[in-house]
């Protein structure tokens, strides 16, 4: 589970880390952390 302590940057390489499907299931996801949207 992530803790609210966790950046966002960190957040999403986490869940592409459990979820490595994700990469090519369809969603874009750059690791860049700071930018969103």
């Amino acid at each position: 589970m992530l803790t609210m302590t966790d950046t966002a940057a960190e957040a999403v390489k986490t869940i592409v880390a459990r979820v490595p499907q994700a990469a090519d299931g369809g969603l874009r996801i750059r690791d860049a952390g700071a930018e969103t949207g």
